[in-house]
């Protein structure tokens, strides 16, 4: 997820059960450079990342959102508003 404006799955919903699995994984997010811009919107990808639940057809106990980033949120809502919605 990038910025608040251009947001896009890379690797949907995926059940990884074996080193298989995981391998596919890797290729597929090793298939795509990360983009040039440099903002960085953890609120963004809170609210895109929130809403993927709904689309998920899995069910869970818990739902986390773990994300990693290459500075701080910069563009968008403050994080804080958007985590604790």
């Amino acid at each position: 997820v990038h910025g608040t404006t251009w947001q896009h799955i890379i690797v949907p919903w995926t059940v990884i059960a074996n080193r298989a699995d995981a391998e596919r994984v890797v290729e597929r997010l090793s298939a795509h450079a990360p983009n040039s811009a440099r903002r960085t919107s953890i609120s963004g990808a809170l609210q895109f990342s929130s809403d993927l639940f709904a689309e998920s057809g899995f069910q869970g106990v818990k739902r986390v959102i773990d994300i990693s980033g290459d500075g701080p949120n910069n563009q968008g809502a403050p994080v804080d508003i958007i985590r604790d919605e």
